[in-house]
């Protein structure tokens, strides 16, 4: 049986490209991670990205990164709302929206990506990114980066037949439903964040295909208290601590935060 994820001590290099002239002058980009030869059609799509509702952090860009079996290409630009490229029509794609803001540091950027899946999350000409697409289009550059055994082809094929659809409604689910409980019963709510949940066991139930979608649950996560002056990597948690003042952790693990006076800490779960 081929090995669809295997995780390699030797990364590649990834060739980052600026496409800094063409977004000006706002002419699609095409990428070039698709082999040569490959014979199908292209299309314009329209990458949405999300708005920045963080007022407490400046954010300077975005970098944007879209990485198929083939190859990632990156880019960056100082403005939001829609960005054109031309794809490979129905060719998946993981892309990423991360934020560039004054809380990086030495290439670390502190907050994780929005993202979109395409095409799974295509419609009308755009992919709208958001922050959980953002772990579903991890969790396939993952796939496509580490796959091993089997040919850029098939690894293709088989990130396209998963159902990133349901993965990330799976995601959005227990989003409004811990935001509802959290409205309800906060002493004793955790808000859903994707990023604390088992990540190497999800890519070796989706890599095996016997993934379920309760592996998206969190375990050994709490919620701590008094953490109005904490901000999340998470974009969307800062909302509840402004509510709350609570954040989400893992148990027995280093969780990684910023002070809204633009001091990084760790906090013991």
């Amino acid at each position: 049986m081929p090995v669809f994820y295997k995780k390699s001590s030797q990364k590649a290099l990834l060739n980052a490209v600026l496409l800094a002239a063409l977004l000006f002058w706002g002419m699609p980009f095409s990428c070039s991670l698709f082999p040569s030869d490959a014979f199908c059609e292209e299309e314009t799509v329209s990458i949405v990205l999300p708005e920045w509702t963080l007022d407490s952090v400046r954010l300077y860009g975005w970098k944007v990164c879209i990485r198929s079996a083939w190859g990632e290409e990156s880019f960056y630009t100082e403005t939001g709302g829609t960005l054109s490229c031309r794809l490979l029509k129905n060719v998946p794609c993981a892309v990423s929206a991360l934020p560039v803001t004054e809380a990086d540091a030495d290439g670390f950027y502190f907050f994780k990506p929005a993202g979109a899946v395409y095409p799974h999350d295509f419609s009308g000409g755009s992919v709208q990114t958001d922050w959980t697409g953002g772990y579903s289009a991890f969790v396939a550059a993952e796939i496509f980066e580490h796959s091993a055994g089997i040919s850029a082809e098939e690894c293709s094929a088989f990130v396209s037949s998963f159902n990133w659809k349901k993965f990330k409604s799976a995601m959005d689910s227990r989003h409004s439903d811990s935001l509802a409980e959290i409205q309800t019963v906060p002493a004793d709510s955790v808000f859903y964040n994707p990023w604390l949940t088992d990540t190497a066991r999800i890519l070796e139930n989706i890599s095996g295909n016997s993934f379920r979608v309760n592996y998206l649950d969190m375990e050994n996560v709490i919620s701590e208290e008094n953490a109005s002056r904490l901000i999340s990597s998470y974009v969307p948690e800062n909302a509840v601590i402004s509510d709350s003042a609570r954040i989400s952790v893992l148990k027995k693990s280093a969780n990684l935060f910023l002070e809204k006076d633009g001091f990084r800490g760790i906090l013991k779960g």
